[in-house]
């Protein structure tokens, strides 16, 4: 209905203001308010900040179903210093 459009299009508007989120991976579905986040994303950072854009567009509840592309434990490269 018009509520979860409402949701959808707020949790969009969310995630494309994000910097640290590419809001053209991300699919965006929400039902009776809960939002389902589908796509590929590069980092758990990214995953962890869709799911609180959609929180702040909205959402009752958040299903994540987004995936971190080749995700590599060892690839200190990618890692972010914690700074204070």
């Amino acid at each position: 209905g018009l509520h979860n459009r409402k949701i959808t299009q707020d949790i969009e508007e969310q995630l494309r203001f994000d910097p640290l989120v590419d809001q053209g991976a991300i699919k965006v579905a929400v039902n009776d308010g809960v939002a389902t986040l589908a796509g590929t994303v590069d980092t758990d950072l990214e995953r962890a900040a869709a799911a609180q854009c959609a929180h702040e567009g909205g959402a009752v509840r958040v299903i994540n179903h987004l995936e971190v592309r080749n995700w590599n434990p060892n690839d200190s490269g990618t890692k972010l210093t914690q700074s204070g």
